[in-house]
């Protein structure tokens, strides 16, 4: 298996964006994230997978008082589930969104622990994620507006702490070296895990 990649510090006041259409990776059909973070936040934007401006769809994996929230909006619903475990101790954890082909749940594990669902009532085809922006660490602008009309508590906004080891649909994504995947850094970009707010005595984290 792959070796995780190197570790990504965000600030606070950076993110990554990356346009999957490029290397036509589907996530509408099927749908598989995962990642690793560690911080000591409560609250902050792991990350975000949406479509073009055309659609209102969208998966959102963010904290909740130190807890991993997935949040899907499919048309006009809108489903989160919510980990029971907190995360916000300043060691790594994995994140891992499955949602399959024409399911209407999807499911969120944290750890490897036994998985959470969100539930949809109606029948789900298919997401409407073409153009298959991912953007790291934070949110655009134009979708923390949207996003605090129909989620509570509103995304805590950019990410202060680490992520490494991306993985969609079993692709893993170097958030450095994301070959053939078009990329956009707001803010720049901090390699390693140095965020004074996840480790000790303002240095460099343990591996």
């Amino acid at each position: 298996c792959d070796t995780p990649t190197v570790p990504v510090s965000f600030l606070g006041d950076n993110r990554v964006q990356l346009d999957f259409d490029d290397a036509n990776h589907a996530l509408t059909a099927t749908t598989e994230i995962a990642l690793q973070f560690r911080t000591r936040a409560e609250s902050g934007t792991l990350l975000l997978a949406e479509g073009s401006h055309r659609s209102d769809d969208f998966v959102l994996l963010d904290l909740v008082d130190g807890r991993v929230r997935a949040t899907v909006r499919h048309g006009k619903r809108v489903v989160s589930a919510v980990s029971s475990e907190p995360t916000n101790d300043a060691e790594w954890h994995t994140a891992e969104f499955r949602r399959g082909h024409d399911t209407t749940f999807f499911t969120l594990a944290v750890n490897g622990s036994a998985a959470v669902r969100g539930v949809f009532a109606n029948e789900w085809t298919r997401l409407d994620l073409e153009g298959g922006v991912v953007t790291v660490g934070g949110l655009p602008g134009p979708f923390e507006g949207r996003a605090a009309a129909v989620l509570d508590p509103s995304p805590g906004g950019a990410l202060l702490g680490c992520i490494q080891d991306i993985r969609v649909r079993g692709d893993q994504v170097n958030l450095l070296q994301p070959n053939g995947f078009t990329r956009s850094a707001f803010g720049g970009l901090s390699v390693g895990c140095t965020s004074t707010d996840v480790c000790a005595n303002n240095g460099p984290c343990p591996v």
